[in-house]
């Protein structure tokens, strides 16, 4: 079953419709080959058919998590309060940059360097575990 959905979906590159920078994105193998059978049909234009799987592509997707509550209630907490544990990890970011960044005139060089280091470290982790903190 996972063997056939992971082939039912194509990752091609697309241009979106709000930018002008190309993007990778999973289209269904079914809508390819729909347009471009259309096109092979002399139905619509090439472009007309790369402009359809396009705006398929840029369809907004949709996830559903379902969890057997009260067994899973651990991990029901950890999936609806994620942004605000990313929330604290940007937080932190932040104050260690601001300390170092902003650091007033004498501050102690061994306090300095022990802030670039937790500021190094946090960013490590975060990167390590695939964490964006982009907003």
């Amino acid at each position: 079953m996972l063997l056939q959905m992971v082939y039912s979906y194509l990752l091609i590159k697309v241009k979106p419709m709000e930018d002008k920078n190309t993007d990778l994105k999973l289209v269904k193998v079914g809508t390819v080959r729909k347009y471009m059978d259309a096109h092979f049909r002399d139905e619509i234009s090439y472009t007309e058919a790369v402009n359809r799987i396009n705006q398929q592509a840029n369809k907004n997707m949709k996830a559903k998590l379902t969890f057997d509550l009260p067994e899973e209630q651990e991990e029901f907490e950890m999936a609806i309060n994620g942004h605000k544990w990313r929330n604290v990890a940007f937080m932190m970011f932040n104050f260690f940059r601001n300390k170092t960044k902003y650091a007033p005139e004498g501050t102690h060089e061994e306090y300095l360097k022990a802030m670039y280091e937790c500021k190094d470290e946090l960013f490590r982790i975060i990167s390590d575990n695939g964490v964006d903190l982009e907003v």
